[in-house]
C-alpha cells in the first residue's frame, strides 16, 4: 500500500472515531466525576479506541450478521467496564452501540468495510421508526436488542437493510 494510501486511512479511521466518540457521549454522561482528570479521560480514550479498532476488524469481510453485533455491542460494554477503568467511567448499553454502530458506519461510507449489520440508534433513528423513548436511558442488553429489532423491522417493511434505511433516513432529516 503506499503511503499516500496510509495517510488517508489514517486520517479517515481519526476522524471516525472522534465522530463515533463525540456523539456517543454527547447527550449521555459518561464520566463518573465531572472533574474527571486529563490523564483518566485519555487512558479511557486510547482503551475504547483500542476496542473499536478490534471489534471492527471483525466487519472487513462481511460476514458479520446482527446476532453477532449485538455480542459485539455486549462484550464492548462489558471491556469499557473493565477494573482498570472502574471508578472512571459508567460506560453504558447506549454509548457501545451508539459508538461502535456509528464506527461501523463511517467505515462503510468509507469504503473499508461492507455493509454493516447494524445502525445507531439515537434519538433521530427513534423518531423517524415511529419509536417512542430516549437512546440515552436504554441501559440493558435486552432493552437495546428489542430496541435494535424494532428499528430493523421497520427497516425491512420499508424494503431495506438497517443500514441503508439509518443512513437515509438521516440524509432526509439533516436536509
Amino acid at each position: 500500500m503506499l503511503l499516500e494510501d496510509e495517510k488517508i486511512k489514517f486520517l479517515q479511521r481519526n476522524a471516525a472515531f472522534r465522530d463515533a466518540v463525540a456523539s456517543s457521549v454527547m447527550h449521555n454522561k459518561l464520566y463518573k466525576n465531572k472533574n474527571e482528570t486529563e490523564q483518566n479521560k485519555l487512558r479511557v480514550k486510547i482503551e475504547w479506541f483500542k476496542l473499536l479498532k478490534d471489534y471492527s476488524s471483525k466487519y472487513e469481510n462481511g460476514n458479520k450478521d446482527w446476532k453477532h453485533y449485538l455480542k459485539d455491542v455486549e462484550s464492548l460494554h462489558k471491556n469499557m467496564n473493565c477494573e482498570s477503568l472502574i471508578g472512571t467511567v459508567d460506560f453504558k448499553i447506549s454509548h457501545a452501540q451508539k459508538s461502535l454502530s456509528l464506527y461501523l458506519k463511517h467505515l462503510w461510507c468509507m469504503g473499508q468495510i461492507p455493509e454493516p449489520p447494524c445502525c445507531p440508534i439515537d434519538s433521530i433513528v427513534l423518531s423517524a421508526a415511529s419509536i417512542k423513548g430516549a437512546w440515552t436511558k436504554i441501559i440493558s442488553p435486552e432493552e437495546f436488542k428489542k430496541v435494535f429489532l424494532k428499528v430493523k423491522n421497520f427497516a425491512e417493511n420499508q424494503q431495506m437493510t438497517i443500514a441503508v434505511w439509518e443512513l437515509t433516513a438521516f440524509n432526509e432529516m439533516q436536509n
